[in-house]
């Protein structure tokens, strides 16, 4: 059977690692859910920016224009 979905924790050290990268907007062919408990992350979502203070829950539907500073 195929996996319906994957979760990945996404910590400190991994935004610390993330941060010296430069990430174009793009998009994927799966759709995208976001829970932080902690923390903020500025999401662009189709060139729409917005700035998410935790504790959030953020859905990305497949196909979107996204990217995510954190």
């Amino acid at each position: 059977m195929e996996q319906l979905f994957t979760i990945t924790r996404f910590t400190e050290k991994k935004s610390k690692r993330m941060s010296d990268f430069t990430f174009e907007p793009h998009s994927h062919d799966f759709e995208e859910l976001v829970i932080c408990k902690t923390g903020m992350i500025e999401h662009l979502i189709d060139f729409e920016r917005s700035r998410l203070i935790a504790p959030l829950v953020c859905f990305v539907s497949k196909g979107k224009i996204l990217d995510i500073t954190v």
